[in-house]
């Protein structure tokens, strides 16, 4: 005779696994996490110890960003696998975002630096500012074959 693991109502589920009752109904609802038994005349769902580690993964995915289809994709095929496999997507996703993250941060301080450089000179007492008479630019539009040595010469 096979021994029945111990069945956790969805409020001891919710507390056990810090996941609120509403967000267990709507994985329940999306096909990710069915309950282990649903009882027909009250509608109660009850889970398994065993789901516990579906739980899990669903919070982690969660806080991946991974969408409801990609956990539904996940839960449906449930090859260990394929979780493997999708799991180091997404942390080559992650490192790909550090990457990109890390080059925005260092030209951040480029720019930080070159600022407070420019604030250095300015406060150099040695630093001088001489204001020029306003002056003229006259243009005209080039004649083609004009060569830019020509223009030069003007």
């Amino acid at each position: 005779m096979k021994k029945r693991s111990k069945l956790y109502s969805i409020g001891e589920t919710s507390k056990l696994k810090n996941l609120s009752i509403k967000a267990l109904r709507y994985y329940h609802k999306e096909k990710i996490l069915m309950p282990a038994y649903i009882n027909e005349s009250t509608g109660y769902r009850y889970y398994s110890a065993e789901q516990f580690i579906h739980i899990d993964i669903i919070k982690a995915g969660r806080q991946l960003n991974v969408s409801i289809e990609e956990m539904r994709k996940i839960f449906s095929s449930a090859n260990t696998e394929e979780l493997l496999y999708f799991l180091e997507q997404k942390k080559k996703d992650i490192d790909s975002q550090i990457n990109q993250l890390n080059s925005v941060k260092n030209k951040i301080d480029i720019l930080r630096k070159r600022i407070d450089d420019s604030f250095n000179i300015m406060n150099d007492e040695d630093f001088k500012v001489t204001h020029f008479q306003e002056r003229y630019l006259m243009t005209t539009p080039s004649t083609e074959g004009t060569e830019s040595s020509d223009l030069l010469d003007y």
